[in-house]
């Protein structure tokens, strides 16, 4: 009996002790814990909807509080999710919640269309907010009305949101049935009634979905509507059970390249017609755009130029073909496309590339939008003739001039001095160039009026340069200031130009008198 006694003592000892030491463990555990972040201060039975704020600041809610602030935007602002969620319903809600500080309490009910109310009352500091709606019961869902009201107001406003869309959009199944549409594809469904596509269920599909093109985040392709209704792109996203459609309209942007694609019809016709090389460069130098004249200006094959070469494998390239200058050295050479490079982009390379074949081409950088740079190629080695011809020839008629006695000045059409001879400049002892740079055509005709006696000769000459014809009545004999008879004439020539001769007749006064000398001589 003793021993049952014990035995039974010792049991309870234990179990006393396992109680104590679980309490102490329990003890720990929520000490470690700390404090719940969340006091509970309404019963957790509670079926409205109550807000406890300090300030801004959420204080506690009941559970159908929590739930109507997690259907906010502002999850972590409660206040602002708040007035964001019954705003619409409660007009000036921030103003007048700011009163219930002064007034103690508060009881507003919603405008028109929304059966709730709300009351506002402050204790001890802290502000009560109670929702309180037709009636308190739950939905079949398990949440409260308000809950249910906000979902179907929010549902509400998307059905406004895609009807309101200016585009169709719509839902399919994985098998391609259509299950929902927003109105402006039910629009298109009505306006295809008269061929044969009636609005049944599923709605019928108007676009071609191509479905070979799909990824799991979105793709997208361009489809025509039925019936001339226009392009538009195709957007799809993966959804639970199907996906998602949006058509956009597309017809701008098809109308936008076409007008495009046309344009550069027209540009490669209009290059492929001209006689000057045209290679286009990217950001990245890499050859773009050429057409036919460069390739038979510099002799590449098409095959290379197809390839897009780079611009300094295309300038490795010309030189292989003795199609560049040759410099002293391939250093320097190098030296020189790098300047050309920077020339380009600056916009001022004009340079003229004399070749070991006898060729001259000009080649001239431009720059372009989005780091593009255009290489323009003429050959102008026929050009290059003619203007050492013309320089031979004006040389040797130059010269030719210069053995007349008469002095010559020549006139262009724009009043310019083309032409004097030697004798010019030693009879008036003045470069018209000179004295058309200081004072124009004027101070020209003023110098020799300066330098002879008065002879309306100058005003009619100087009229005749200007109108570029040639002066009426022949020659006219002016003195100079020195005593020295000269005899003008002005002669209009061709393409506006003129010119006046100056013929000095002093030689001819000095021989007349020397045969009246001799005479009197002879007759004494």
């Amino acid at each position: 009996m003793w021993e049952n006694l014990v035995l039974a003592s010792g049991f309870a000892a234990t179990a006393v002790l396992s109680a104590l030491g679980g309490l102490v463990l329990l003890t720990a555990l929520r000490l470690r814990a700390g404090p719940d972040p969340r006091p509970t201060l309404f019963r957790e039975g509670e079926d409205a909807t109550v807000f406890l704020f300090d300030g801004e600041r959420l204080v506690d809610a009941t559970p159908s509080g929590y739930r109507f602030l997690s259907g906010s935007r502002a999850i972590d602002a409660p206040w602002i999710g708040l007035l964001e969620r019954l705003a619409p319903r409660f007009d000036n809600l921030a103003g007048r919640l700011a009163q219930v500080a002064m007034t103690g309490s508060l009881v507003l009910t919603a405008s028109a269309g929304h059966a709730l109310a709300l009351r506002a009352e402050t204790r001890g500091g802290l502000t009560k907010i109670t929702l309180i709606g037709p009636e308190r019961h739950a939905d079949p869902l398990g949440g409260d009305i308000l809950t249910v009201q906000a979902l179907d107001h929010e549902l509400q406003d998307l059905r406004d949101v895609t009807n309101a869309a200016p585009f169709p959009i719509w839902r399919a199944l994985d098998n391609g049935d259509i299950v929902w549409a927003n109105g402006a594809y039910m629009d298109m469904v009505a306006k295809l009634g008269s061929d044969g596509l009636t609005p049944t269920w599923p709605l019928p599909a108007i676009f071609a979905v191509n479905a070979a093109i799909s990824g799991p985040e979105r793709w997208a392709h361009r489809s025509a509507a039925p019936l001339g209704l226009g392009m538009f792109d195709v957007v799809a996203r993966e959804c639970d059970g199907g996906r998602l459609h949006y058509a956009i309209p597309a017809h701008d942007a098809v109308s936008a390249e076409g007008a495009l694609v046309d344009f550069k019809r027209t540009l490669t016709n209009i290059f492929a017609e001209l006689s000057t090389g045209l290679a286009v460069f990217d950001a990245q130098r890499n050859l773009q755009t050429f057409n036919p004249a460069l390739a038979d200006l510099v002799r590449l094959p098409i095959d290379f130029l197809l390839a897009r070469p780079t611009l300094f494998n295309l300038l490795d390239a010309l030189r292989d073909r003795g199609m560049l200058p040759e410099p002293k050295d391939y250093r320097s050479w190098r030296h020189q496309m790098v300047n050309l490079e920077a020339s380009a982009v600056r916009g001022d390379y004009d340079e003229a590339w004399h070749l070991p074949n006898g060729k001259t081409f000009r080649v001239i950088g431009r720059p372009y939008p989005n780091g593009a740079l255009a290489l323009m190629i003429h050959d102008i080695t026929d050009q290059i003739t003619r203007d050492r011809l013309f320089r031979a020839e004006f040389e040797v008629l130059r010269s030719a001039i210069n053995m007349v006695q008469d002095g010559v000045v020549v006139f262009s059409a724009s009043g310019q001095v083309l032409l004097k001879n030697t004798a010019y400049l030693t009879l008036w002892d003045a470069d018209p160039d000179v004295l058309l740079g200081l004072g124009g055509l004027a101070a020209i005709f003023d110098h020799w009026r300066d330098r002879s006696a008065p002879h309306p000769f100058w005003a009619d000459a100087e009229a005749a340069v200007i109108s570029g014809e040639a002066l009426p009545g022949g020659t006219h004999d002016i003195r100079l200031n020195d005593g020295r008879l000269v005899t003008c004439r002005c002669v209009a020539l061709s393409d506006g130009a003129v010119a006046i001769f100056f013929h000095l007749a002093v030689r001819v006064e000095l021989a007349e008198n020397q045969a009246d000398g001799i005479g009197l001589a002879r007759s004494a």
